[in-house]
């Protein structure tokens, strides 16, 4: 969260009283960026028009939403009250006491979160994530560099926004789809609501997948090509594989889905189990 970059409750005018923008004012430039998404009707945007922003008051942070892609509805972004601002709330614990918002670790998530000057790259990536036009974010890299704890970030940007989220490890969801299968008429319903949890969520982070020491029946892998194609949301994967060693693991069909309109992030940084 960043708290260097005041939203500004004024506009710049022209002679004519035309708005117009500052190009030296980050806030400014965020305002241009929403008037250029509506004279392009949506159409042909770039990145940095379906990307989310963040400002700060000094009491509240802000989130300037991107571009929404759902059913019924694209629309341009609005500004979002998040969270209180945890400068404020060091300064006024009385009052941050009794506001309607949380100010725990789940505002405070990417403050928290280490960021190897080797993963800077990787991490504005993930975090522009949520509101971009991507379908899945993978994130990857060696074992223990971070990429639940990255993943777990983005979660708690669509948590804040009251969206749901299903999180799952690859290891529970072979328990999942095991479960789900009648054995002497039985049903695990515990196991049937987790894969409807998983196809309604609006963000669906499946952790570990492709377990190098792990080999996937084709009873795995048929239940995973169809919890593809029914998901809602948005999908995250983390995993130590490259695209090639999934498709060894699952197969083409499988790894189509998953590289569908796909921003994929790795992780260069150190060990953090080893720290």
């Amino acid at each position: 969260m960043i708290c260097h970059l005041p939203k500004q409750q004024y506009a710049i005018a022209d002679e004519q009283g035309n708005e117009i923008w500052d190009r030296t004012n980050e806030y400014q430039h965020i305002r241009e960026i929403e008037h250029n998404r509506i004279r392009k009707h949506f159409q042909d945007l770039t990145d940095e028009e379906t990307a989310d922003y963040e400002t700060c008051d000094f009491k509240y942070h802000w989130r300037h939403v991107g571009i929404v892609h759902g059913l019924h509805s694209n629309r341009s972004y609005s500004d979002i009250a998040i969270g209180l601002c945890p400068d404020f709330v060091e300064k006024n614990p009385d009052v941050a006491a009794h506001s309607s918002f949380k100010h725990d670790a789940v505002v405070d998530q990417w403050q928290k979160l280490e960021q190897p000057q080797a993963d800077s790259e990787a991490f504005a990536n993930a975090r522009r994530f949520k509101g971009s036009i991507a379908k899945t974010l993978i994130i990857t890299g060696a074992c223990g560099y971070g990429k639940t704890t990255l993943a777990k970030a983005v979660m708690a940007d669509y948590t804040r926004a009251g969206e749901e989220t299903c999180f799952i490890t690859c290891e529970k969801l072979t328990d999942v789809f095991l479960a789900c299968k009648s054995f002497n008429n039985e049903i695990d319903l515990d196991a049937r609501q987790t894969k409807v949890d998983m196809r309604n969520a609006d963000l669906l982070v499946l952790d570990d997948l492709g377990n190098a020491t792990k080999e996937y029946t084709e009873d795995f892998k048929k239940e995973l090509k169809q919890l593809l194609d029914e998901k809602r949301g948005k999908l995250i994967i983390t995993t130590n594989l490259d695209k090639r060693q999934m498709e060894s693991k699952f197969n083409a069909q499988i790894v189509s889905r998953i590289f569908e309109r796909v921003r994929v992030v790795h992780l260069k940084g150190k060990d953090y189990r080893r720290s």
